[in-house]
């Protein structure tokens, strides 16, 4: 009941001050603006990192109130240092290096609070890996890496909010179990306020852009927030989860930074440049649309943190929890880097999950008679109750000779393709039933629009197969001219 509470006030204590801060964003310029590779044509503000740090403040005000202390202070600081300088960031666009050193000095406060990273667990049998010496520069490390990981996944509408709620809410488990109740607070408070940011956030029916972003301040923020929960609840002689487990609760942000870093490197080019190597960008190219790539992506997150949680509940040992790990990190670095073998994959998962295609306007009918085709397509979409346009084109099969006609009819919106081609493939199967036409398959479905970067018909490599793969054929298509 204490934590559906929190919860709640956390969320609508965020939506307040994203409503207030909004319009002094807007003001001062602290907006993102349009141009170069991104997707939106608005100067969006930058104010998702204004309700996450004020949710640090909310707990920090409700744990003495609640019998359970004090925060600690020099979190807080680190925590408030690093949303000064993503606000300046957002603002004014800081050098790298001031803003690694800002960083490592937050990391080096919460080394100071002695949150520090001494134990990394078993990950060889019977070889438990102490830093030792080492303890504070590898503390650092992870600190800034997990830092930088939650910035860079911070690349489309919801997604880093979304991947967070996920992270955050293995985490609660984690608290909950173990009796951390600091530490249940804080991610109580974190939970609400990003809901509360992801209620503006998030691309949904009625609104096709996001309405905030999150900026480096709120990215910084959590990052920031999950390395410091991540050594605290696996350090010491009661930690409530091992530091490989710890590995697991970050999964998705892990492994993409590092998996698209180690692509850039392979391509010869610096890792820290820009480029649409990113899981979400291979999800969109497979067709998928963007808030439907956020879910898949906050979905395996969730379900490879749950993984994680439950091997060290069953008392799995850490050196095959780490493992696995390194297997599936492997597994998904070898298909990052090879978009063209990656993409075709994800799009057959797309098909198997039927969604609507990203970009889909029109809904594909083919396996026509060309003859007869202009009349067939009539009668189709009469018998539909769609008054939308069409256009039909007639191929001849290079190998074979052989003529047929497609039709490409007009769905207006995305929203509306999939429903369309149901009610096309429901009405085809009245019209045959009606005028006894079982020989007539017709072919139904979603015009698939394709990126040519990552067609594997197009991929540049060597084999057997590599004429095959390269020849596109899809032959040029004569549009019919409509009857008289």
């Amino acid at each position: 009941m204490y934590a559906a509470l929190i919860v709640i006030t956390a969320f609508i204590t965020s939506v307040i001050v994203i409503q207030l801060t909004t319009p002094l964003a807007v003001r001062v310029g602290l907006v993102d603006r349009p141009g170069g590779h991104k997707l939106h044509d608005d100067h969006v503000p930058l104010v998702g990192g204004f309700a996450l740090y004020f949710a640090l403040f909310l707990a920090w005000f409700i744990a003495p109130r609640i019998g359970l202390g004090t925060i600690n202070a020099l979190f807080l600081a680190a925590s408030g240092l690093l949303f000064v300088i993503g606000l300046a960031d957002d603002r004014f666009q800081l050098s790298v290096r001031l803003r690694m050193a800002m960083q490592l000095a937050a990391a080096l406060l919460m080394v100071y609070s002695n949150v520090v990273l001494n134990d990394l667990g078993q990950l060889l049998p019977g070889l438990p890996v102490e830093t030792g010496v080492l303890a504070v520069p590898f503390t650092l490390f992870a600190v800034v890496g997990t830092i930088n990981a939650m910035n860079m996944i911070d690349g489309v509408d919801g997604l880093a909010g979304l991947v967070s709620f996920a992270i955050l809410l293995l985490l609660g488990v984690v608290s909950y179990l173990s009796g951390n109740s600091v530490q249940l607070l804080i991610v109580l408070c974190m939970l609400g306020a990003v809901g509360g940011f992801l209620h503006f956030n998030m691309r949904r029916r009625g609104r096709e852009r996001a309405a905030i972003f999150m900026g480096d301040a709120g990215s910084t923020i959590l990052g920031f927030l999950f390395a410091y929960l991540f050594v605290s609840l696996s350090q010491g002689e009661h930690r409530s989860i091992s530091p490989v487990t710890a590995l697991w609760l970050f999964a998705v942000p892990l492994m993409d930074t590092v998996g698209v870093m180690i692509r850039r490197i392979w391509l010869g080019r610096s890792p820290f440049s820009a480029d649409r190597g990113h899981l979400h960008h291979l999800l969109i190219d497979a067709g998928f649309r963007m808030r439907h790539a956020v879910f898949v992506i906050a979905a395996i997150q969730l379900l490879l943190g749950a993984t994680g949680l439950a091997a060290h509940y069953l008392g799995v040992p850490d050196w095959l929890s780490f493992a696995a790990f390194l297997g599936l990190f492997f597994l998904y670095a070898y298909l990052i880097i090879r978009p063209w073998r990656a993409v075709p994959k994800l799009r057959a998962i797309h098909r198997g999950l039927d969604l609507t295609v990203r970009g889909a306007r029109h809904v594909f009918v083919g396996n026509l008679v060309p003859d007869t085709a202009w009349a067939d397509v009539q009668n189709l979409l009469q018998e539909a109750g769609h008054r939308g346009d069409f256009q039909l084109f007639q191929r001849t099969d290079p190998e074979t000779g052989e003529t047929s006609a497609y039709a490409l009819v007009d769905a207006v919106t995305t929203d509306r393709v999939k429903p369309l081609a149901r009610t096309l493939v429901h009405a085809h199967g009245r019209l045959a039933s009606r005028h006894n036409k079982p020989d007539q398959h017709l072919v139904i479905r979603q015009l698939v629009p394709r990126n040519p970067e990552n067609d594997r018909r197009r991929a540049n490599r060597s084999g057997v197969d590599q004429e095959k793969r390269q020849k596109d054929r899809r032959v040029p298509s004569e549009p019919l001219p409509p009857v008289s």
